[in-house]
């Protein structure tokens, strides 16, 4: 049975409840099983006046009908305000303040929660559901909360899933913007070679005369700049191709595309290498904290990408179901010199140390890819670079050069 299916709900209600704070009136929208529940709630804001069940206005159907998700941000702000209210109230009541001072996805979330049973915190969050809170975070909430407080446990939660952000946006981040500035390059060859026709329109090189050395520069100037172009519209539709076969293929046969990829040099470390450090950065995390190897594979699966280390995850379950003990020979997308280091473990505590030091493997190795690519493009990029420089220059001074010749 899951945990969905197993938490019976609570059924809350909204009220509108009138607060007085010294010289002035306010109005709460609080969510409670009752009116009296309602009003013991409100009294922390000041002296309660009335309490009246709130209309179902067109932001009530619109919360019913649009449920948006927790995005990342929001669940650490969720994560920490939650936190620093459990230093000095219990769980219900720290979330009840926070739907009363939330609006959107949190203030659903809290809700949500709140309609619960107070069992284990984290039932609850499975009882909310993975959309809101993915189940590789439940599992360090569950293995944290073993051996510290809650509040400290949501906040190893945060810095947990923020390690994750950074090490798939730092370096992808450099990647792109070097792509960025080589199609620009591109984009600016190809406007040169367009300017042209314009400078022809306004006369611009009739005082070249027909012989001599600036027309030689002239049309050496005309020769490379079609050869630029040529490849600046070559380099632009091999991007655009790459990215959209890329992105259709990992769609439709994601297993095939990945075994496809690890064939290609460097291309194979810069995309796949990354995924293979989450999964093994995750899973010597969660074994670290005292979760059974075989559930930390399970919770990472349930998480990982469709592809071929998805699949290797699932025969390495099938294999430790099986009994087998060499259980590490399941990762097929690994290299031997990964699998024989993974089969290094002996116990729970080798096996967080091993997987870590193979999540850093895969990084160092991600790394030196990712200098490789971009030292590619930053010299192909800077090759365009010197070209539109030197044919902006020349443009410039051909009809002084031309006026010159012919005096």
């Amino acid at each position: 049975m899951s945990a969905q299916s197993s938490l019976s709900k609570i059924i809350l209600k909204e009220y509108i409840v009138t607060i007085r704070q010294s010289n002035k009136i306010i109005k709460k929208r609080i969510s409670a099983a009752n009116p009296d529940i309602a009003r013991m709630g409100a009294e922390v804001y000041g002296r309660v006046v009335s309490v009246a069940q709130a209309p179902k206005n067109l932001d009530y159907y619109i919360d019913k009908i649009y449920r948006p998700k927790l995005g990342v941000n929001e669940r650490f702000q969720f994560f920490q305000t939650l936190a620093n209210f459990l230093k000095g109230y219990t769980l219900n009541e720290s979330l009840r303040l926070m739907s009363e001072n939330f609006n959107g996805a949190i203030k659903r979330v809290c809700n949500d929660l709140r309609a619960l049973p107070s069992r284990d915190f984290t039932e609850q969050l499975e009882a909310v559901g993975e959309r809101d809170f993915p189940p590789i975070i439940i599992e360090v909430i569950r293995a944290n909360s073993r051996v510290s407080s809650l509040s400290e446990t949501l906040l190893e939660a945060v810095r947990f899933e923020r390690n994750l952000i950074e090490a798939q946006r730092q370096d992808t981040m450099k990647l792109v913007s070097s792509t960025l500035y080589l199609l620009g390059m591109m984009l600016g060859c190809i406007l040169l070679v367009w300017s042209y026709d314009w400078l022809n329109d306004q006369r611009y090189f009739d005082i070249i005369p027909d012989e001599g050395q600036t027309r030689e520069a002239y049309h050496l100037l005309m020769h490379w700049s079609n050869i630029f172009e040529i490849a600046s519209w070559s380099g632009i539709a091999f991007y655009l191709i790459a990215i959209c076969l890329f992105a259709g293929m990992k769609s439709a046969i994601p297993v095939a595309t990945d075994k496809f990829i690890s064939m290609i040099p460097v291309i194979r470390d810069v995309v796949l290498l990354q995924n293979s450090f989450l999964v093994t950065y995750q899973i010597g995390v969660l074994v670290e904290k005292g979760i059974e190897l075989k559930t930390a594979f399970e919770q990472v699966a349930l998480g990982c990408e469709p592809g071929a280390l998805r699949q290797d995850l699932h025969r390495v379950l099938n294999m430790m179901k099986q009994g087998d003990p060499g259980w590490q020979r399941g990762f097929y997308s690994f290299s031997d010199l990964d699998r024989a280091l993974l089969m290094s473990a002996g116990n729970s505590d080798e096996a967080a140390a091993v997987f870590q030091a193979q999540a850093n493997q895969f990084t160092l190795t991600h790394k030196s890819a990712m200098k490789v690519m971009m030292m590619i493009q930053m010299v192909i990029t800077g090759v365009f670079g010197i070209f539109l420089i030197l044919a902006l220059t020349i443009v410039m001074f051909l009809p002084a050069a031309g006026g010159l010749e012919m005096m």
